[in-house]
C-alpha cells in the first residue's frame, strides 16, 4: 500500500514511521494489559490464572474467549 501513494526513499521511510508506531502500540498494549491483570490480582473471576497468551482479541480481565463470553451472559 505505501508503495502506490510513495516511492523510493520517501516509501521506505514511511513504512518504517509505519512499524515504529506497530511496535509502540504493541508494548503500550502489552502494558496496559499487565496493568489490568495486576489490579485484578492474576486471577480472572473463573478462578483461572491469566495470561498474555490468550489473545487479542480475549479481554485482558478473561483467561480466554469462552470465559468471556461465560461472564457476559
Amino acid at each position: 500500500m505505501v508503495d502506490v501513494v510513495y516511492s523510493g526513499e520517501q516509501a521506505m521511510a514511511v513504512q518504517h514511521a509505519m512499524d515504529t508506531e506497530h511496535f509502540r502500540l504493541i508494548r503500550v498494549s502489552l502494558a496496559a494489559r499487565a496493568r489490568i491483570q495486576k489490579l485484578a490480582g492474576g486471577r480472572c473471576a473463573c478462578g483461572a490464572v491469566l495470561q498474555n497468551e490468550a489473545g487479542p482479541k480475549v479481554p485482558p480481565q478473561f483467561c480466554s474467549a469462552a470465559c468471556a463470553a461465560q461472564q457476559d451472559g
